[in-house]
């Protein structure tokens, strides 16, 4: 695509048939080798994308016999120049749509002469740029189960509090030495109370473990009102977390 004026006035300015050309007459020949410029016009990206720059460089002009003096830019090629009289051959556009152009530079020389030369252009949609990915909120770290036991009981029994940042379960032993368990007539048996401990949620719960009736029984034939038990108590939550904690505990009757 483009204007081919330029190449040919240069075959014509080479036979003596310039543009100062004058008719000859009966008694004499006058030869004119005047050329016009020739005008190159490149253009790139190509084909361009909209709302991007494209780079129109019309610098491959030139003029055998003269210079190059000035430029003519028409960016979308309707006849009407954005730039007229540019000393730089080199200009930028950025179209602000997508089709097909015909961007088109006429060249000026010293004496007054032009040339010009289009290409056609192909301008593209500028391509989706999907949204960036959605970072997660950071989970807090989950901690293992906290147990709090108290010192003392009253009326056989003792409480506890048991707190979890998820589902958890465990157990909860109440434990005499040998020697108490001998004493009170319970024989080998040193577990005086148990419980089964859980939570089905995030949470915390209080608990309540009670000696057995058969521990209290024992007590009251012994004529003991305090016994001194060891409250063992055992978790573990929906993360494998475990816990365990114990400590000795005095209970009344």
């Amino acid at each position: 695509d483009g204007d081919h004026s330029g190449a040919i006035w240069q075959v014509f300015g080479r036979r003596g048939m310039g543009w100062n050309a004058q008719s000859p007459t009966a008694d004499s020949s006058i030869e004119g080798f005047k050329r016009p410029p020739t005008a190159v016009l490149g253009v790139s990206p190509s084909p361009a994308i909209e709302r991007q720059p494209v780079s129109i460089d019309a610098s491959g002009s030139t003029d055998l016999d003269g210079s190059v003096v000035s430029y003519d830019f028409d960016f979308q090629g309707d006849g009407t120049p954005e730039i007229a009289g540019a000393t730089n051959p080199a200009q930028s556009f950025t179209y602000p749509n997508a089709g097909t152009f015909h961007p088109r530079v006429t060249v000026h020389d010293n004496e007054g002469q032009t040339d010009t030369a289009a290409r056609t252009l192909q301008v593209t949609v500028a391509p989706t740029t999907p949204p960036p990915p959605s970072t997660p909120a950071p989970s807090l770290a989950s901690k293992a189960p906290t147990i709090v036991l108290a010192r003392t009981g009253t009326k056989g029994r003792v409480r506890f509090t048991v707190r979890c940042d998820s589902a958890c379960a465990g157990t909860a032993r109440l434990t005499i030495t040998r020697k108490l368990a001998k004493k009170l007539g319970l024989g080998r048996r040193r577990t005086v109370g148990s419980l089964r401990v859980r939570l089905t949620a995030a949470g915390q719960k209080r608990f309540t473990i009670k000696l057995t009736k058969k521990t209290l029984r024992a007590m009251r034939r012994a004529g003991v009102r305090r016994l001194t038990t060891s409250l063992t108590v055992t978790v573990t939550d929906a993360e494998h977390q475990r816990a365990a904690k114990g400590r000795g505990t005095r209970i009344r009757r």
